[in-house]
């Protein structure tokens, strides 16, 4: 009995460490973006979480099938980064930020950046496996 109890301890500790190697952030997201001048509604934000960028959580990201970028996660910060061609050809961002924890992303802000200083922010709010 005395041997069972740390035996059963250790396997434990292995199923919770193998639970956090597990963890993804790859998938679609539903974003829903509020309190912006022209980008409020539901948007569909897809994640390959395949450490590409050099941190654990790391990888392409994709919104609404038409633009691409990049999101990283830095201790329990996700960031989203999406390219925007403007409409005179000069570049923009599109870019998310929340607060994430064990691959679950909460509420967050969102700005756009028109080849310049921010010219619309809001906020948002993400629901994995929404789209």
């Amino acid at each position: 009995m005395k041997m069972l109890l740390p035996l059963a301890a250790t396997l434990s500790m292995l199923a919770s460490a193998d639970g956090v190697m597990a963890q993804s952030y790859s998938g679609n997201y539903k974003v829903t973006v509020s309190q912006s001048k022209g980008y409020n509604g539901e948007h569909c934000l897809t994640l390959d979480d395949n450490d590409s960028l050099g941190w654990a959580h790391s990888g392409t990201a994709g919104m609404d099938d038409k633009y691409s970028g990049a999101f990283q996660v830095i201790e329990n910060l996700l960031m989203v980064s999406i390219a925007i061609a403007g409409e005179n050809g000069e570049l923009s961002s599109f870019e998310l930020s929340a607060v994430t924890h064990n691959d679950n992303v909460g509420k967050g802000v969102y700005q756009t950046s028109y080849a310049g200083p921010p010219m619309d922010s809001g906020t948002v709010v993400f629901k994995k496996g929404g789209c």
